[in-house]
């Protein structure tokens, strides 16, 4: 009888031992699987960023690829016609918003002189109080932007034109 006593006196401090335990290995197997969940999670976060961070630069290539050819198409009908119509610098002036958000400072500066150039070509040409002598060296000066423009151009894109998120410069506000 003395054993049973023992074993009664014991078995309700055994039983909670034994179910303490066996919650302990649940609650352990429970964080295991919880960390490996979380390891996944972790995992397909950075497989979602890198995704998304490879569709910006693609769709930030596609929106700098439409602006250049705007701009390439424009300087091309003055290039071979010799005429800046007013069509066309509005093209270039259209392009020229859209640069200012898709490339950096020394691309829009670029761009500002290009315009310059398309307005003195167009002012040479309208010029009526001119000679014929001034319209053309007036015009000839403003050309020369126009065939260096390929060259330039091209080797201010360089950096922009790579498939990569560089993004340009935020502007800085203005001491107005």
């Amino acid at each position: 009888m003395l054993t049973y006593e023992i074993a009664k006196d014991f078995a309700g401090p055994a039983a909670a031992v034994i179910g303490a335990l066996a919650a302990t290995a649940v609650v352990v197997a429970f964080g295991r699987i919880q960390a490996s969940i979380a390891r996944t999670q972790a995992t397909t976060a950075a497989v979602t960023l890198q995704t998304a961070q490879r569709r910006l630069a693609l769709d930030l290539f596609d929106k700098r690829s439409e602006t250049v050819e705007q701009i390439r198409q424009a300087v091309g009908v003055v290039t071979t016609s010799g005429k800046v119509s007013r069509e066309d610098h509005q093209k270039l002036l259209t392009a020229m918003v859209r640069a200012e958000f898709l490339f950096g400072p020394e691309v829009t500066a670029y761009l500002k002189t290009l315009d310059e150039a398309f307005f003195k070509h167009w002012l040479a040409h309208e010029t009526v109080h001119s000679t014929e002598a001034e319209r053309i060296n007036k015009a000839e000066a403003a050309f020369a932007t126009f065939q260096d423009f390929y060259q330039t151009f091209d080797r201010l894109l360089v950096p922009y034109m790579a498939m990569h998120d560089r993004l340009p410069e935020p502007k800085k506000p203005s001491a107005n």
